[in-house]
């Protein structure tokens, strides 16, 4: 069997819920400035992204990554499907603790899988090791413990953070959270990306991740202790009527996106808008975490 070459960070299937009436999905690129229209197929790869020797030296088989991927998708895209008719159908009742885990899988490793991750990674790696510094540790003490920035493998680190065990322990957190799904009642569409998985800090400890589904639903995942006013409103959907509220998460979805947004039509106002007044933005280097 030949080789996958181009390696879908982001799920087509899940893509494909934010294409047109011609199948067509439609990218703004915050690096260059530009949008373009393509197809689900075209957008979110990279050549060989997951294909990674050593372990496939290990389990004895070529692109172990993108296999396993393949397989779960295969899965996941039911369930993802049956969730899009939920929201659809503005009942979300029948989701069953079993859709719900599998949801929660697929959203844990679709923000485990992109580009932006492993660069979020080498950024994190660099700036545990200036903490070091900064507090006098000394340069033995930083080899010995295996803490140089410079021989972080942002590959391993991802593949490791895919497969190890403790990756269950997360999904089950996510599934034990209150689930707020949104309906766009809006004239804008939610954006999505080339990393659409992200999380917010509403203050030093409130914790949101947000996930758009398609231009007209998404969800809002809540850690209960942190935001016990919305237990009403868990696995219920919600009506967003405030435009405000939209560009609110779409903002989101721009400043954490690796360098493209996507949206089922060829409007990127608010896109163009963010980086002209956030012109850092289109820097590929510009620092994603923040100096502690």
């Amino acid at each position: 069997m030949s080789k996958v070459k181009n390696q879908h960070f982001v799920s087509r299937f899940y893509l494909e819920s934010f294409t047109d009436s011609k199948k067509r999905i439609y990218a703004f690129d915050i690096i260059k400035g530009e949008s373009f229209d393509t197809s689900p197929e075209n957008i979110a790869n990279q050549k060989y992204f997951y294909d990674y020797e050593p372990l496939d030296q290990f389990i004895g088989r070529e692109q172990t990554i993108e296999k396993a991927l393949a397989r779960s998708e295969a899965e996941q895209s039911v369930v993802f499907r049956k969730l899009v008719a939920c929201l659809r159908a503005n009942d979300v009742s029948i989701l069953t603790k079993e859709d719900y885990r599998q949801l929660a899988d697929y959203i844990f490793t679709q923000q485990m899988r992109t580009p932006e991750t492993r660069v979020k990674g080498i950024q994190m790696a660099k700036e545990a090791e200036r903490q070091l510094r900064a507090k006098g540790a000394s340069e033995e003490f930083i080899k010995q413990k295996g803490l140089e920035a410079d021989k972080y493998d942002p590959q391993f680190q991802q593949v490791y953070g895919l497969l190890h065990s403790s990756a269950l322990g997360v999904i089950e957190d996510l599934c034990n959270r209150y689930w707020v799904f949104w309906s766009n009642k809006t004239k804008h569409n939610f954006y999505t990306s080339d990393h659409p998985v992200v999380g917010y800090l509403h203050n030093e400890t409130a914790f949101e991740i947000y996930f758009p589904i398609t231009p007209r639903y998404s969800v809002s995942i809540f850690i209960k202790d942190q935001f016990p006013n919305l237990a009403a409103n868990h696995q219920k959907i919600n009506e967003l009527r405030d435009s405000e509220n939209v560009k609110f998460y779409n903002l989101r979805i721009l400043e954490q996106c690796n360098r493209q947004v996507y949206n089922a039509e060829n409007d990127f106002r608010l896109a163009k808008k963010i980086v002209e007044e956030n012109p850092s933005l289109s820097d590929p280097n510009r620092q994603r975490i923040a100096h502690m």
